[in-house]
């Protein structure tokens, strides 16, 4: 693979900027603040440049709501969901007169209604999009988001939300990316795109419309990256386009990373779908799923387009479809395929002598993960992979937001096999004293595994002021309490989390170098001057065959490259050396995350789309703590709320302040105890 100029590197990072969040001059409430005691579009007129306006009401706002040229943030305010009345709308169009601009639209939720903002000015806009929950009622008004340009230059970010609905036409989508005769950058990841309806559609739903206007070429980078998209789209799932309706060709970066596509059931749509008119598009299309499709991957020449080019790298895709790939071969001289894995009755390609088209193997064709015993486990072009993360700046995560590496190497396809999720609840047949013994395929017998049980609070059986760990007794895995004299209730029951052997796994061993006062201190490339990492630990008996009767956490200090993360007696207890700990770290995503405990509070709320309303989830959880802050002296546990659907974590204990937790949902645990895909309203 031909690895990224210096040019769209520096592209990337502009787009990067456009998710860093933006300098505020004030943060004002709706209702409440002076200004913002009428309409929340008088708000909107009384704010300042690069003020927030936070949302302080779950009562849906009967308004459209219009931002014109002014630079701003608007968002729930915390503990707060809130929402556009049905058939309200976000429009944002800038005049020419328009110098910089800076928005961001995030936590809002819009019923048959869309985001719409658009840049006309000379200078430069950054739009950040982010955890937005749109949808469209059958037959309702479009309902999306849509960027565009005219002139100037425009970095953006649309991240982590989730939209159900049709697009309006055959060149429309969920999400509109459109520069016309203007440079755009967008990173649209995580992104959760459904089609509302149960018959395959028109238009797409990522859809890139990159157009000359009047002889101006416009221009930019798009990728496409961890976005799952459920239903069948003609146009396609993800769909990068040049030169549609335009006779001034354009020429720009396309990038389609670890999406995970699922058509539906009738060979309906495609995949992942370029075309283009006179101009060029540099493509990477590397590592996506794309299952049940009529077409998987397609680069094609808009009708009378005669000169328009593609180059670039096919690589390390799972297609299931009719078709696999469809790569129109005068326009196709720079591809090159390889290392994909393709089931289909036909392909327009030549295929790379590395191509698997032995069959996938998923777990179900609407959420494809991989299944055990899959070809395309460990048999992706792993170096190809490093490369295009490394040089588009991606993060190293699959599909679900977790590790990219797992096992023996990177699978091929969006998602990586090998973690595993359960539940465990003790019982008169498991419990033995202080232990209760796990029986469960992906622990026993394999002394090897590492795992990172959660309490979760059952009603009358156990309370989070008992401290647990881990013991290998063979053949069986067990979590017993610290305190030995302290039998384990039955009922009490625990999510448990195995994660697969790779990058980010391991284990750490206090020593007298590494451990001083309450703390021993991790040195470990995954973690080490990386703040952001979201890091779980539990202590496990197997390494040390040392009771530690003290709630753990972990804590982050120094600076640069120096700074380590350590594990700690958050009570201050003296940590004896020698004391072993399974340790999980990644980088963060919208499924590892990191949230703040309010300070007194016994308890904070985890707010997630994939978990709210979901009795059955199971989440991971590891405190944070500043050990410069008074000592915890008690556990705590995790517990769902069937009043308010949520998931809680909860102490006896009230947090002390710089109280954070690391948390960790499995999406494919959430599938399996749901059905997710009927609960999106996808029945097709």
């Amino acid at each position: 693979m031909v690895r990224a100029t210096a040019f769209f590197r520096c592209v990337i990072a502009a787009a990067a900027v456009a998710a860093s969040p933006l300098v505020s001059a004030s943060t004002l409430t709706w209702p409440g603040s002076p200004g913002c005691t009428g309409t929340l579009q008088g708000c909107i007129e009384a704010s300042g440049p690069g003020d927030t306006i936070e949302i302080a009401s779950d009562t849906p706002v009967d308004e459209d709501l219009s931002i014109g040229d002014r630079s701003l943030s608007l968002t729930s305010a915390a503990y707060h969901h809130a929402a556009l009345a049905a058939g309200r709308s976000i429009d944002g169009a800038t005049s020419p007169a328009a110098g910089t601009v800076s928005v961001s639209v995030s936590r809002l939720g819009l019923r048959d209604g869309h985001i719409a903002l658009s840049y006309a000015g000379a200078a430069t806009a950054t739009y950040d999009l982010r955890e937005l929950d749109i949808a469209q009622s059958i037959g309702g008004a479009s309902a999306n988001i849509r960027l565009a340009a005219t002139s100037g230059t425009v970095g953006a970010t649309v991240y982590h939300n989730r939209i159900v609905a049709t697009p309006g036409n055959i060149d429309g989508g969920l999400i509109e990316i459109a520069p016309h005769g203007a440079a755009m950058n967008v990173y649209a990841a995580f992104n959760t795109l459904v089609r509302a309806d149960h018959a395959n559609t028109d238009g797409g739903a990522i859809f890139v419309d990159v157009a000359g206007v009047g002889g101006t070429a416009a221009s930019g980078y798009f990728a496409a990256f961890g976005n799952v998209v459920r239903g069948g789209f003609d146009r396609g799932a993800i769909f990068f386009s040049e030169g549609l309706f335009s006779s001034t060709s354009s020429a720009f970066a396309a990038r389609a990373y670890a999406n995970a596509i699922g058509c539906g059931g009738d060979a309906s749509g495609q995949g992942i779908g370029l075309a283009v008119n006179d101009g060029s598009i540099d493509l990477q299309v590397i590592n996506n799923t794309i299952s049940g499709c009529e077409i998987g991957i397609g680069a094609l020449l808009w009708e009378g387009g005669t000169t328009g080019t593609y180059s670039g790298p096919v690589w390390n895709n799972l297609v299931v479809a009719n078709r696999g790939l469809v790569l129109t071969p005068s326009a196709t001289d720079a591809v090159t395929n390889d290392y994909n894995l393709i089931n289909a009755a036909s392909n327009i390609a030549t295929l790379g002598a590395h191509t698997i088209t032995a069959p996938a193997q998923l777990a179900g064709s609407m959420s494809p993960r991989l299944s055990a015993g899959s070809p395309a486990i460990d048999a992706a072009d792993a170096t190809t992979l490093a490369f295009g993360l490394i040089d588009n700046g991606f993060p190293v995560l699959d599909a679900d937001g977790l590790r990219r590496v797992k096992l023996g190497g990177a699978d091929i396809g969006a998602y990586e096999y090998g973690d595993v999720t359960f539940d465990h609840v003790a019982s008169a047949a498991n419990v033995f004293g202080n232990v209760t013994v796990i029986d469960d395929p992906a622990t026993d017998g394999n002394a090897g595994a590492l795992l990172f049980p959660t309490r979760k609070a059952v009603y009358g059986a156990g309370t989070s002021d008992h401290t647990f760990g881990i013991w290998y007794s063979a053949p069986s895995w067990t979590i017993y309490n610290e305190d030995f004299t302290q039998a384990v209730d039955a009922g009490a029951a625990w999510n448990v989390f195995v994660p697969a052997a790779g990058d980010g796994a391991f284990v750490h061993t206090g020593t007298v170098a590494n451990t001083s006062g309450s703390l021993t201190t991790i040195d470990n490339p995954m973690t080490n001057g990386l703040a952001d990492r979201i890091v779980l630990v539990r202590h496990d008996w197997t390494r040390d065959g040392t009771y530690l009767d003290h709630p753990v956490g972990v804590s982050y200090s120094g600076s640069g490259s120096g700074a380590r993360w350590s594990i700690g007696n958050i009570d201050q207890a003296a940590m004896p050396a020698g004391m072993g700990f399974d340790v999980y770290a990644q980088p963060p995503s919208p499924n590892a995350f990191r949230i703040a405990a309010p300070t007194g509070s016994n308890g904070v709320q985890i707010d997630h789309p994939l978990i709210n309303g979901v009795a059955c989830a199971d989440v991971h959880v590891t405190r944070v703590y500043d050990p410069a802050f008074p000592a915890q002296t008690v556990d705590y546990d995790v517990e769902y709320y069937a009043g308010n659907g949520t998931w809680n974590i909860m102490s006896t204990e009230g947090f002390v302040g710089a109280t954070a937790f690391n948390v960790v949902i499995d999406p494919a645990q959430v599938d399996a105890c749901t059905d997710r895909i009927f609960a999106d309203g996808f029945g097709g």
